[in-house]
């Protein structure tokens, strides 16, 4: 929603919300290595990407730049990480 002041556009603070919410609901494969603290760096995530290590909704993924969304499952070591899950409780601290 826009509010339209004079010659200028102001943004509804509702909107900004929103455009947070779009922002943070994709992230890339590496980084969310990192951020679950499977990895301590993004060249280790890269290593574990590129030799099989991960899969991705059950597939071995090694596209460290393969996007995420909150329904993507990702799988490291036997340990099965939600998508949605980690983004939501990052989103909210």
């Amino acid at each position: 929603m826009l509010y339209i002041y004079g010659m200028g556009v102001r943004t509804c603070p509702c909107f900004l919300a929103q455009y947070k919410l779009i922002l943070i609901s994709m992230i890339k494969l590496d980084q969310f290595l990192k951020l679950v603290g499977i990895a301590p760096t993004g060249g280790q995530a890269k290593l574990m990407i590129m030799d099989g290590d991960v899969k991705v909704n059950g597939a071995v993924e090694t596209r460290r730049g393969r996007k995420l969304v909150s329904s993507d499952r990702v799988t490291v070591a036997g340990q099965v990480f939600e998508v949605g899950d980690v983004i939501s409780s990052s989103a909210n601290d």
